[in-house]
């Protein structure tokens, strides 16, 4: 009785052996890096480092080439009438040091939005010239020539260095004659049927007064407000 109960017992003890051996060990899937990919994958990082410097690098780089305004530059966009150093004298000789023959028959002070310049013309025996000037700088911004029209007058009236002197009393008088508060924003001088006539505009409360002298008597002609 014995017998029969150890035999289906040992079978089964076998059967659970064979089991056991059949199962497959679990293997390591982690597959071992190729060194050689490291390597590429180290080396692109880098390259990609390099170029991000050098990049940067180039742009500190022209930064530091934009030179800024130069000594003798003006920054125009700021450019007020209190800016200005040269006098109408001066760009009256700045004129004459390019045409040392001629005769000055008209002179402004433009304003162009925010950009001042001396506007001076005159002629010699050959050429009519129109010279523009940096009234901060002293530079000669343009200077253009054309010939004599024959058809014009052999006489002009010229502009003498006596006119010219007369500019900044004429200038004080329309500044006390407008009042607190105003400010100067353009001039001209020239001849107006054989008179020399003196124009100012002048700025006051975001209105414009242009006054009219006769230069040679000071006096004031007309006042446009």
């Amino acid at each position: 009785m014995k017998k029969k109960w150890l035999l289906p017992l040992f079978l089964i003890l076998i059967l659970s052996l064979a089991a056991c051996n059949d199962v497959e060990t679990p293997t390591d899937d982690t597959t071992e890096m190729d060194p050689n990919v490291d390597e590429k994958a180290n080396e692109s990082a880098l390259d990609e480092e390099e170029d991000v410097d050098a990049t940067e690098d180039q742009e500190a780089d022209e930064k530091a080439n934009e030179s800024p305004l130069d000594e003798g530059d003006v920054n125009t966009d700021q450019m007020k009438y209190e800016d200005i150093t040269l006098s109408p004298q001066e760009a009256v000789d700045k004129f004459i040091e390019s045409h040392a023959d001629s005769k000055i028959t008209e002179m402004q002070l433009d304003k162009n939005l925010n950009d001042y310049y001396y506007k001076i013309e005159g002629y010699d025996s050959d050429n009519d010239y129109e010279v523009k000037v940096n009234p901060v700088t002293g530079d000669i911004v343009s200077d253009d020539e054309d010939l004599i029209d024959l058809d014009d007058d052999d006489d002009k009236d010229e502009i003498t260095k006596d006119h010219i002197a007369k500019i900044d009393l004429l200038l004080d008088k329309a500044m006390k004659e407008s009042g607190e508060g105003s400010n100067i924003k353009e001039w001209s001088l020239e001849y107006d049927d054989n008179k020399l006539i003196f124009e100012v505009e002048i700025e006051k409360n975001n209105n414009d007064i242009e006054y009219t002298y006769d230069l040679e008597s000071e006096e004031l002609i007309e006042k446009d407000d």
